[in-house]
């Protein structure tokens, strides 16, 4: 009787253990990795291309099935070697921790078995990126929390219904350090569907976006300029200075690199910061608190050389009434062949909202910039009462 007993206590302490161990399962070229700890349960490798190793992760039990997000990967699957090895600190006696390693021909990514923690490293071994772990030191940088999408946000038309399970969903972020003495990283994605520009290496990048100002912070100890790539889809302007700095591309035919990578001043008082094409940026008063003063007047500043759009928001600014819809949008449209801009109508109300109101149109072209005034810069004025206004035309200062 005392042997069964062992026998079962041995057989209940293995499936404890089994129930422990990390969970890996390889199929193609997606990997998919269950550690032991951490908030991720699940982390998924997929190896995009030679030079590319995307990663899903959830705090849930499995990874959702959900449309795909505005980052688009090829729909061909890789085609090249993708190499998968387990390690085993107790059976390989390693002073590295138990991880997988995924290699493809000019990446690899090593996940811990125990915690879920990443790292990345080039074709040659050296480490690109180490993911951070938290304030205690105990968890990788992962953290996860679960969202409702406020009603404004849903996009839908009046009448249309939007099923519960809908409006919910999971966001998470990844915390990386690079090695000392590299440069800050930062990413393009916002404004191309090819390219993305880490520590000097020009990655593939599938995702479509907005156009968004593109701020280059320094991160060396008194640097007073720094090398800036801007990507070949659209033109880019100074903000400051309203100059052109370089123009964009539309031929099939590619530049190297190396002619969209530039050496820009980068004074103590100023981060260089550039404006893509088409971009609109509106300019309010300037105050001390959220309702100091009713934004009566807007500085819209336009930067030709690509049609744009904007739709302003606005609410009370003090509460959370926006969450019962009691907010405005007002749909702005900029067309860049008969330079002209156009006013939606606008929508939805908020008390204290202005029913009239000054637009003041900065268009800003290579041939005539204006460096950046937030007091009383040079434009046309829109007066605007709510109602919708067409293709007012623009004249070059």
């Amino acid at each position: 009787m005392m042997r069964i007993k062992s026998i079962l206590a041995g057989l209940l302490l293995f499936s404890v253990f089994a129930a422990q161990a990390a969970d890996v399962e390889t199929v193609g070229n997606q990997i998919t990795i269950r550690p032991k700890g951490g908030q991720a349960r699940v982390i998924r490798l997929e190896v995009v291309s030679d030079n590319i190793i995307r990663v899903r992760a959830t705090s849930k039990d499995e990874l959702p099935q959900k449309p795909a997000s505005l980052m688009i990967v090829p729909q061909k699957p890789y085609k090249g070697s993708v190499t998968v090895t387990e390690h085993d600190a107790e059976t390989d006696d390693l002073t590295m921790p138990a991880r997988v390693v995924v290699k493809a021909k000019d990446v690899q990514a090593q996940v811990s078995k125990e915690t879920g923690r990443i790292e990345f490293y080039d074709g040659k071994g050296q480490r690109l990126l180490e993911e951070v772990y938290d304030c205690k030191g105990e968890e990788p940088g992962k953290q996860f929390w679960d969202f409702t999408v406020p009603e404004r946000e849903l996009g839908m038309k009046t009448g249309v219904t939007v099923p519960e399970e809908q409006k919910h969903g999971l966001t998470w972020q990844m915390k990386f350090q690079i090695p000392s003495g590299s440069q800050v990283l930062y990413g393009l994605g916002q404004h191309q569907s090819e390219e993305f520009n880490m520590l000097g290496k020009n990655e593939d990048l599938f995702q479509y976006n907005t156009k968004v100002s593109m701020a280059c912070p320094v991160g060396y100890y008194k640097a007073r300029n720094r090398s800036v790539y801007f990507p070949r889809q659209c033109g880019w302007y100074n903000l400051y200075t309203g100059e052109k700095v370089i123009d964009g591309e539309t031929s099939s035919l590619k530049s190297h690199i190396s002619s969209r990578r530039l050496v820009v001043a980068a004074p103590y008082e100023q981060i260089p910061v550039f404006v893509p094409e088409g971009a609109i940026i509106p300019f309010g008063p300037q105050m001390q608190w959220s309702d100091e003063k009713a934004p009566e007047l807007i500085n819209l500043y336009i930067y030709a050389g690509q049609d744009g759009e904007f739709q302003l928001y606005e609410d009370e600014g003090t509460n959370y009434n926006y969450e019962k819809g009691l907010y405005s949008t007002i749909d702005i449209t900029y067309d860049d062949a008969s330079k002209s801009v156009s006013f939606g109508q606008r929508k939805g109300h908020y008390p204290g909202m202005l029913k009239n109101r000054r637009f003041n149109v900065v268009l800003i072209t290579k041939d005539t910039p204006q460096p950046l005034n937030l007091e009383n810069p040079k434009g046309t004025i829109v007066n605007y009462n709510g109602k919708a206004v067409s293709r007012i035309a623009l004249p070059q200062y």
